[in-house]
């Protein structure tokens, strides 16, 4: 492993992207910790069901959006883009911070202000998914998207830590500040990139025909369809985690619910962090759609065992094994669609993406809590392996099948 050769390193413009994706990542897990202790603690009898809500307010703004974001994301300036991302949602929680110092942050504002924040995720995420292939050399982008998928896993772990803190000295309201700062961070360090990141070869038409041509893009290039298929149906299966690990630690072993379920869920973002990290080292495999189908087989397995094993601290072993091959099937699929979509495609394909996977989450939520009354989250844990594991195999099929197409088959 050479440093000197990282992509932090090599690419200062890729640094400064990352840094700014990174800490504003954190003050998300801290503003969604602290609202949740906000709401909660306010003593209103229907706190619970606000706090579904809110959640939910959270990813809905994401799927209506997410369209119309990835095609504007394709016609204007991807850095203008990011820009006007932060200034919104950093805009939106100096409003909070005003209302609450003034005693006028009521929950149904509350609802506005998750609405919005979340209403320019999409536009972040295309235009930020779609400006890595101009970051970084071709050969580096297996290592850029490895690093870039890290994100997520490393700011769980210090957000979560984070926000406890900041919620126990400085109160909500020191979480919204902080929150807010993240984005101005973000904010200036994306003002020094300086590679242009605006997409190539893109003819402006209206919004819903560059929209409908992103759907029929993915519709006609089969390999690349059943990845993008298979890549929300794992989130399905991967999603409900969070709701099951408290239910096993609560039903079936009936042990610490707080200490074990916050090392269960680290356990699981720890192994998907330290394996991006690793990634990020590696130019990547050939073979992308056959290393995705054995890490499918090791995630699922990972599911398995968890639902089966009766030594509770056995499972954060299994648990970081699925999440280590979790960080393989994310870095090696959007690897591939970095490299198999077009310049002028990519953000309305990564936003169509972004809003299949977060369609995907409320979904997954409601079947899971629905089901876990009739079925024991165990069974649930190897149900979800179970398939996850079936779509290993037919993701390996399909690559022994077009085994010869090579352009959908090397990153």
């Amino acid at each position: 492993m050479n440093l000197r050769s990282h992509v932090l390193l090599k690419y200062p413009d890729f640094l400064f992207y990352f840094l700014g994706r990174f800490i504003s990542a954190i003050g998300d897990k801290v503003f969604t910790i602290a609202m949740s202790v906000w709401i909660v603690s306010g003593n209103s009898p229907s706190a619970k069901v606000h706090l579904g809500f809110l959640l939910a307010a959270n990813t809905i703004p994401v799927v209506i959006f997410g369209p119309f974001a990835g095609a504007i994301a394709d016609r204007f300036n991807r850095k203008i883009c990011l820009l006007v991302a932060d200034t919104v949602r950093f805009t939106v929680l100096l409003t909070a911070f005003i209302l609450l110092i003034n005693n006028s942050l009521t929950i149904a504002k509350m609802y506005a202000v998750c609405f919005f924040l979340a209403a320019f995720v999409p536009l972040f995420e295309s235009a930020a998914s779609a400006s890595i292939t101009h970051l970084v050399n071709e050969k580096d982008i297996s290592k850029a998207v490895a690093l870039d998928g890290s994100v997520v896993n490393l700011s769980e772990i210090i957000g979560a830590s984070l926000g406890g803190i900041l919620v126990a000295l400085f109160q909500f309201k020191g979480a919204l500040v902080f929150n807010a700062l993240t984005f101005l961070f973000s904010f200036v360090l994306i003002t020094f990139i300086r590679k242009k990141l605006t997409a190539e070869n893109i003819e402006q038409q209206n919004y819903l025909k560059e929209i409908k041509e992103g759907f029929l893009f993915l519709k006609l290039n089969k390999p690349l369809f059943l990845l993008f298929v298979i890549f929300a149906l794992v989130n399905f299966f991967t999603a409900p985690v969070f709701v099951l690990i408290p239910l096993i630690v609560k039903f079936k072993f009936n042990i610490s619910l707080a200490g074990w379920v916050a090392s269960y869920e680290t356990s699981l973002a720890l192994g998907a962090g330290i394996m991006a990290i690793l990634l990020s080292f590696f130019h990547g495999f050939k073979k992308v759609y056959l290393v995705i189908s054995f890490s499918l087989f090791i995630f699922g397995s990972g599911y398995i065992l968890t639902g089966i094993t009766s030594i509770p601290f056995i499972i954060c072993i299994w648990l970081f094994l699925s999440g280590s091959s979790l960080a393989m099937i994310n870095t090696h699929a959007i690897g591939l669609f970095q490299k198999i979509v077009p310049d002028s495609m990519k953000g309305r394909f990564f936003a169509l993406l972004t809003t299949v996977c977060f369609a995907t989450i409320p979904l997954a939520y409601i079947v899971t809590g629905y089901v876990s009354k009739y079925v024991a989250p165990d069974l649930l844990f190897l149900i979800n392996g179970i398939m996850i594991c079936v779509m290993g195999g037919v993701l390996y099929n399909f690559s022994l099948h077009y085994s010869s197409d090579n352009s959908f088959d090397l990153l």
